[in-house]
């Protein structure tokens, strides 16, 4: 969902022209999480015999959230439950005749009624719920990293930072909606447990976090958490320079599963 946009504008596209040569292969489905990137990759990803697997995680929707099972883990079940999904999120549903023009304040705070909740990964001390849901997700990622080293697939960590985490007034109206106290929140605690898995992963990681915090022009769509024009022209930017800073000869190929 972050790395959306226009064909055109998409962080990908843009990244594959930045990096002469190398091709990058979009694996990113709508509502999957990283149980199902850890499928994914064995049973797709894997038959491109790629130099590198980014793994792009969301610090707030991959750590805490899981869409719900087919009655049996089974691959193709999953498959069809996630093109399902695609489908009925990608329909555009008839107009019903003239549509009453929202304002921006009804806007704003319809999106705070839906995306203050997910403040919850940067609350701390980290709730019982919140830490079993991080464990489940490293057992993800580590799995994930492991089919990656036994196929002899390179693999590193893009770590999507919040838009909360990025905007100030955003996160603080955030805050007052769930209750907390400011000394209740540290929003560097999902990058900081991320970077410290990696670490004992062995395994590259790039933080954006930093990065967008220092950019000068908004990277969000207004309302809304997907990444804008601006936030995909950085996030290529900035992910093409750490893969040309990284590796002293351009991989061929660089696939990407979300």
């Amino acid at each position: 969902m972050t790395l959306s946009g226009t064909t055109q504008e998409n962080c990908l596209t843009l990244l594959e022209r930045l990096l002469p040569g190398a091709e990058v292969y979009h694996f990113g489905i709508r509502g999957a999480g990283l149980r199902e990137y850890a499928a994914q990759l064995f049973h797709e990803v894997a038959e491109y015999h790629p130099d590198l697997v980014l793994v792009f995680v969301s610090i707030d929707d991959d750590v805490t959230r899981q869409i719900p099972l087919p009655d049996t883990f089974d691959w193709q079940g999953l498959r069809l439950y996630q093109m399902a999904l695609r489908l009925w999120a990608d329909e555009t549903p008839p107009a019903a005749g003239p549509v009453a023009e929202t304002d921006d304040s009804t806007c704003r705070r319809d999106y705070l009624r839906r995306a203050s909740s997910r403040l919850a990964v940067c609350r701390a001390p980290i709730d019982q719920p919140t830490h079993e849901a991080w464990n489940r997700a490293q057992g993800h990622l580590a799995r994930l990293i492991d089919t990656c080293r036994r196929g002899d697939m390179d693999v590193a960590l893009v770590l999507l930072p919040a838009d909360f985490q990025v905007n100030a007034a955003l996160c603080e109206s955030m805050r007052m909606r769930m209750g907390y106290q400011r000394c209740q929140l540290d929003l560097e605690i999902p990058q900081r447990r991320l970077r410290e898995f990696a670490a004992r992963q062995q395994v590259a990681v790039l933080d954006l976090l930093p990065h967008f915090r220092a950019a000068d022009a908004p990277l969000y769509v207004r309302h809304d958490r997907h990444w804008n024009t601006a936030g995909n022209a950085t996030a290529a930017r900035i992910i093409g320079s750490w893969l040309t800073a990284r590796y002293s000869v351009q991989p061929t190929t660089i696939v990407r599963s979300e």
